[in-house]
């Protein structure tokens, strides 16, 4: 995979609905990135986020979803495919 060049954060593995998930933040941009196991990036990424988004299956019902801010003091809770 080829990036432009930043300040990346170390790629974090997460384990989802039997799905292997490595996730990298662009601290440089505020840039946050998902890419499957094969590190193709998702459709929906990268998206705009101050801080390393956070992702997981909430509440059990086999979605993703993206915990993320994309602004100071507020946190955004997306779905994603």
């Amino acid at each position: 995979v080829e990036l432009p060049f930043s300040n990346y954060s170390t790629p974090k593995l997460t384990k989802i609905n039997n799905n292997l998930f490595v996730s990298l933040f662009d601290s440089q941009n505020n840039k946050s990135y998902l890419f499957n196991k094969d590190l193709q990036v998702n459709s929906s990424f990268p998206i705009y986020s101050l801080i390393p988004t956070e992702f997981g299956d909430m509440d059990n019902d086999k979605k993703t979803y993206v915990i993320t801010s994309k602004q100071k003091k507020t946190i955004s809770v997306y779905a994603i495919d």
